[in-house]
């Protein structure tokens, strides 16, 4: 979520969410309104008044319009590639994000199958973790030793340890900072400012015992657990080897796992203990807290949790999930997290509730601020305290005093939702707080000087009364200082009920907001605020704020600015990051560093304070990793050296040579690793973005493509790079369509199908170069794709895959052409599968009439109707009929067709047999499948959303290969057919390599000839 792409055409404005990116065009309407024949066409002639222009002086007028589209464009590629400018990121919509990575997981139900995970690991436990040695294995190929104990493969990290030139702020100049993935926790040891640790998304939990070197090296140290989804770390202070880690990522995003409880260690992370997987296992933990007065021990330590979201999830939360409907709240532990309770808060939802943040009084545990979600019932948004947290049954009280008012007969407007709570732990009658309102914008950022008795809207001085009346936007001033242009753009809050925003200043004693207002204030109280808007778009994602504990004036805040400024001062404009020296009255933008150490990567999400040294060291978690600051954000020191968490969406591998792949990563664009380019195990960041699917040419891989992400009515399919992607963000050419502005940009495809996205993205090998594929809710070709000005690049060779605007989420082609056809196999969002023998370079008039011939060749008795993830077509059968299929949800949703992977070989018969070689895996989302077609039976490889299966006897029995792998989700494999490697594409722990099992025999039938297509298990 951050500075990614942006394809700018005329107006188009770019929306993301999370790991994704969203385009909303503001000339909608397609092409008569904003592209074809009323603006021009015949009636204007592309002239100014319409009178008619040579010939000459038409095309000349057709060269400077797309000399300026292509301008426009370069130009917003380079302006994010050097982060002078930023996507708005928004909620998801319902072909966004959530449609890809959620849903594919729970249709056709509408929610995860409670305790699915927990039931999956359970059963990997029992079923799963051993295996006998077949004679081949007992061979080790030179290089990458296998084999390890109980016959599980041992993996080999591939990195990411590190993306130099990462997509940070350059504001201040042009250095780009090293970064990693996405951080939700960041702490560090009280007695040792070199110890600090990390929490990835879904990359547990990291230590670093050299954290103030210019190099750190971390470890990883809960890659076995039972949860890599990090929501909070806790370090005991009395005795920090002690660490509590809430699972469960936090953050809201669609691709946040939900966890298995607290995560306890009483040695540093050397071991860790599972607690509170009972209370804990559908939860996201948003906060844990350490009562200091009870700190230190094994036993008897009092403990807090809070919980942003229940769900019943095996992989992600429910995006729309309202409170009500599982089970959250504050909990607490009086024994060091062994057991826990439920507290009573509020009184009358005890059960129900949404806790994003919590902050305990360092002096007195028995002061607990607790910061509840606003949603349905407003009575219980807000600020709760309790003076007496420590007792058997703790009293909690809504503390609003001066605060936004939230309530069901009158609830704030816009209502308000997620809260961030910033107490000055060296003063801790000092809190602030900094509010998400619906819809994602800044509702306020408040203030205590009383422990809570009192608030005040953060505003400088800058209140009075006014009068507004319904239904208009036009405030009149009564008392208070005068209305200044400097007030434009700031938050304006009418009564601590109304929250909108200062369109323009009139003079000064009138100005306009930027919406009406729904009451009327007659002499009613008015108070701009000082601080900026530093999440606006986004603040139901990135929303930090924390205070120095050493001066309860200086106060951070973070998030993700709608746009990237160019001034050096960093005094103005928009940054991601932000401080204020004087309690918030000024703000100083620090995310851009200082242009020699680099600027903070956006969406900021934690933050941590080590006053040993003064000023106090400040430490920053965004979606880029960790960051260190020595000088109050003056400059920056990127710790993002060998942190392993990137959240990658798939892989594409190298036809020869093992070292290169790539990958597209949720806010870290598409990279490559690649010896000649980075030291490994760092990848090149090759294009900017949130990188979807990727893939390498397989006969030219100087030829490379990959997606950014995919909106039905506004922009689909790939960009390209011809020299392997080595000239970097920007260097990219963008190969798709955009809609809205007319066919000349269409590029083939059309506008309004159905598309997910991250679409599929595939190739034929049998052509140089190959041919290139892309799914809408057709599957559409391409020999050779080109730039969207004027081209029709993609030709649709299939009919819609299924009814109902089914989107299609994978294609595979057999490799080599038989018959002279290339046979294509596609499965779709909702369990479609259909295959076509006969598609070449003569296939067209689809939708209409296609001259290849598709056949649907899912058995409704067999195959489940659920997302379709992944197709893999043996190439041991030159027939192009032995195919294997796997598929993602839950059983639950089909019962009457069960399993999650499938097999055939008689794929394109009309009527193909499916066998459910899903044997003894666990139910779990499985999201892909490598095939080792050099032994028979061929060697199968899943990954799902727990790891890495490996079947050797077609199906039957299938072991966890974890052996140097995470528990974590995989969301791409692939095997190179040349060279055997095996690539596991990890949500949030970079990539792995293992040599697959059939390649340590090297011989191949024909190798004396040099032919290298059949493989056999015997020496020739």
């Amino acid at each position: 979520m951050s500075k990614k792409l942006v394809l700018c055409l005329a107006g188009v404005i770019v929306l993301a969410c999370g790991s994704l990116l969203v385009y909303r065009s503001v000339a909608q309407g397609g092409s008569s309104k904003h592209g074809g024949s009323k603006h021009g066409g015949s009636k204007h002639g592309g002239s100014k008044h319409g009178e008619t222009l040579t010939a000459e002086e038409q095309a000349a007028k057709v060269a400077e319009r797309r000399k300026a589209v292509k301008a426009r464009l370069k130009s917003k590629m380079a302006a994010v590639a050097t982060g002078v400018d930023l996507s708005q990121e928004g909620e998801r919509s319902a072909m966004g994000f959530a449609g890809w990575f959620r849903d594919q997981r729970v249709f056709p139900g509408e929610k995860y199958p409670e305790g699915a995970m927990q039931n999956a690991l359970a059963h990997t436990a029992s079923q799963n973790l051993q295996r006998p040695l077949r004679p081949d294995e007992l061979v080790t190929t030179a290089g990458l030793p296998r084999g390890g104990a109980g016959g599980n493969l041992e993996w080999i990290f591939l990195g990411p340890t590190t993306i130099p030139d990462g997509q940070t702020d350059t504001g201040a100049g042009p250095v780009l900072s090293p970064v990693s993935g996405r951080t939700q926790a960041v702490v560090v040891d009280p007695t040792n400012p070199n110890i600090a640790y990390a929490g990835g998304a879904q990359g547990g939990v990291w230590k670093t015992i050299n954290a103030l070197s210019d190099v750190q090296n971390w470890t990883p140290l809960t890659d076995q657990e039972a949860s890599l989804a990090t929501g909070s770390i806790a370090i005991d202070p009395v005795d920090p080897k002690i660490l509590y880690v809430g699972t469960g990522e936090a953050a809201g995003s669609c691709d946040s796992y939900y966890g298995q409880g607290v995560l306890r260690t009483l040695d540093g992370g050397a071991t860790w203990e599972l607690l509170g997987q009972t209370d804990f296992q559908f939860q996201s933990i948003s906060k844990v807290l350490v009562d200091p007065g009870s700190a230190g021990t094994a036993d008897s330590t009092t403990v807090f949790a809070s919980v942003r979201l229940g769900i019943f999830s095996s992989g992600t939360s429910a995006c729309s999930t309202a409170p009500g409907s599982v089970t959250g709240g504050v909990y607490r532990s009086q024994d060091s997290g062994q057991t826990w309770t439920l507290l009573n808060l509020p009184p009358a939802l005890a059960s129900n509730q949404q806790i994003h943040d919590m902050a305990i009084d360092p002096t007195n545990a028995n002061v607990l601020y607790v910061a509840v979600r606003g949603f349905g019932d407003q009575n219980s948004a807000g600020i709760w305290k309790s003076n007496n947290a420590l007792a058997v049954s703790p009293v909690f009280t809504k503390i609003d005093v001066g605060y936004i008012q939230t309530t069901t007969a009158t609830p704030s407007d816009p209502q308000t939702r997620r809260t961030r709570i910033a107490l000055c732990e060296g003063t801790p009658s000092t809190i602030y707080t900094a509010v998400e309102a619906l819809g994602s914008t800044l509702w306020g950022v408040y203030k205590t000087t009383d422990a809570g008795a009192s608030w005040a809207h953060v505003d400088g001085g800058d209140n009075g009364t006014g009068d507004i009346t319904t239904g208009t936007t036009a405030l009149t001033r009564l008392t208070g200082p005068s209305f200044t242009a400097a007030m434009v753009g700031q938050r304006i809050v009418f009564e601590n009920r109304v929250s909108r925003t200062v369109a323009t200043v009139t003079d000064g004693d009138n100005l306009v907001l930027n919406a009406p207002v729904n009451e009327t204030f007659s002499g009613g109280t008015w108070s701009v605020g000082r601080y900026p808007n530093f999440c606006d778009g986004q603040c139901f994602y990135d929303i930090m704020a924390g205070c120095d504990p050493a001066d309860p004036n200086t106060v951070y805040v973070g998030g993700n600015p709608n746009a990237f400024a160019n001034d050096l001062s960093g005094l103005g404009g928009n940054r991601d990051a932000w401080r204020s020296d004087d309690g918030g009255d000024t703000w100083t933008g620090i995310s851009q560093g200082d242009g020699v150490s680099g600027g903070l990567h956006t969406d900021v999400h934690s933050i941590a304070f080590d006053t040993s040294v003064d000023p106090t060291r400040v430490y920053i978690g965004s979606d880029g990793g960790v960051w260190r600051t020595e000088d109050q954000g003056a400059s920056w020191t990127s710790m993002n050296t060998n942190l392993g968490i990137t959240q990658f969406q798939g892989v594409g591998l190298h036809p020869s040579d093992p070292t290169i792949v790539i990958g597209g990563t949720q806010d870290n664009g598409t990279n490559i690793r690649r010896t000649d380019l980075e030291v490994p195990n760092a990848f090149f960041h090759t294009d900017f973005g949130d990188g979807g699917q990727a893939i390498i040419d397989q006969a030219d891989p100087t030829r490379m493509f990959h997606t950014y992400f995919n909106q039905t009515g506004n922009f689909q399919g790939p960009a390209k790079s011809t020299n392997s992607g080595i000239d970097g963000p920007g260097g990219w050419t963008f190969t798709g369509g955009y809609f809205g502005f007319g066919a000349y940009y269409y590029n083939g495809f059309t506008p309004g199908e159905p598309v997910l996205f991250y679409a599929p993205l595939a190739q034929f090998e049998g052509t140089n170069p190959n041919v290139i594929y892309f799914g809408t809710d057709k599957v559409y070709r391409s020999l050779d794709p080109q730039a969207p000005l004027g081209a029709t690049s993609w030709t649709p060779v299939s009919p819609a895959i299924g009814a109902g605007g089914e989107a299609v989420s994978w294609i595979e082609a057999f490799p080599e052409a038989i018959g002279g056809n290339e046979v294509i196999y596609a499965g779709g969002a909702a369990g479609s599968l259909m295959a076509a023998a006969d598609v070449n370079d003569a296939t067209s008039g689809c939708p209409a009439a296609c001259t290849s011939t598709w056949v649907s060749i899912a058995d409704a008795a067999v195959t489940p109707t659920r997302f379709v993830t992944d197709i893999e077509v043996s190439r041991a059968d030159a027939t192009g009929n032995t195919v294997y299929v796997t598929f993602s949800g839950f059983d639950v949703t089909t019962p009457a067709t069960p399993g999650h992977v499938f097999m055939t070989t008689n794929g394109l018969d009309a009527t193909p047999t499916w066998v459910n070689i899903t044997g003894n895996l666990p139910d779990i989302p499985t999201n892909a499948i490598a095939v080792d077609h050099t032994t028979m039976p061929a060697t199968l490889y899943v990954g799902n959303d727990i790891g890495v299966f490996l079947s050797t006897d077609g199906g039957a029995s299938w072991t966890y290969e974890n052996d140097g792998h995470p528990v974590v989700s995989v969301f791409g494999l692939d095997r190179n057919p040349l060279t055997g490697h095996i690539v596991s594409s990890t949500h949030g722990r970079g990539m792995f390599e293992v040599l697959s099992t059939g390649t340590q025999l090297i011989f191949r039938d024909g190798f004396e000839t040099g032919d290298t297509t059949v493989w056999s298990n015997t020496t020739p």
